[in-house]
C-alpha cells in the first residue's frame, strides 16, 4: 500500500489581508457590535476555500513583515506619487471574470473609486506602450506584467513588486 500524497500550501498572509481589505472596502462586513470584520472574514474565507477545495495535508501561513513594511512605507510617503497601470485594472477584471481571483469582485466593481479614494494616479495604456510591451524580450510571458514593465521602462519609474520574474526586463523594481 502506497503512502498518501502530501500536499503543502504556503499562503502569503499579507497578500490575503491586502486583498480582503480592498475586496470589502465599499461594502464592509460589520459585526453586531459595529466592528469592521472584513479582513478576518476575507482571510478566513480564502483559507477555508483552500482547505475545502485543495485538501492540503499541511498548510503554512507566512507573515513577511519586513517586505510588506518596506512597500507600505514607499506607498505612505507623501513625496511619492503612486501610479497604477490600467493593466492592473485589466488583470483584476479578467481574473475576476474567469474565477481566478475569488473575493476581489467588489474591488473590481469599485476599482476606479478605490484608486481615487487612495489618491493613486491611473496610468492609461497607449499604442506606444502596447508596442513596447510586445517587443520586450525575455521569457516572462504574462501580458499584464509585460505592460507594466513597458510603462515603467518608458517613463523611467520603478515598479513596486516582490515579483522577481520582472527582473528579466531590467527595470527598477522596489521591494
Amino acid at each position: 500500500m502506497s503512502e498518501p500524497v502530501k500536499k503543502l500550501f504556503l499562503l502569503d498572509a499579507y497578500a490575503l489581508i491586502y486583498r480582503a481589505h480592498f475586496a470589502f472596502s465599499k461594502n464592509p462586513r460589520i459585526s453586531s457590535k459595529g466592528i469592521n470584520t472584513s479582513v478576518p472574514f476575507g482571510f478566513t474565507n480564502t483559507l477555508l476555500e483552500v482547505l475545502q477545495k485543495q485538501k492540503p495535508t499541511h498548510i503554512g501561513v507566512a507573515f513577511d513583515t519586513a517586505a510588506v513594511d518596506q512597500a507600505a512605507k514607499i506607498i505612505a510617503d507623501e513625496t511619492n506619487s503612486v501610479l497604477v497601470s490600467a493593466a492592473s485594472a485589466w488583470e483584476i477584471a479578467t481574473k475576476v471574470r474567469i474565477g481566478k481571483l475569488p473575493g476581489a469582485e467588489i474591488l473590481e466593481k469599485n476599482f476606479l473609486d478605490v484608486m481615487e479614494d487612495a489618491g493613486y494616479t491611473l496610468l492609461p495604456i497607449d499604442a506606444p506602450d502596447a508596442l513596447r510591451a510586445g517587443r520586450l524580450t525575455g521569457e516572462h510571458r504574462d501580458p499584464f506584467d509585460r505592460m507594466i514593465a513597458a510603462q515603467a521602462i518608458a517613463r523611467d519609474i520603478p515598479v513596486l513588486s516582490n515579483d522577481t520574474r520582472l527582473d528579466v526586463f531590467e527595470l527598477r523594481r522596489l521591494w
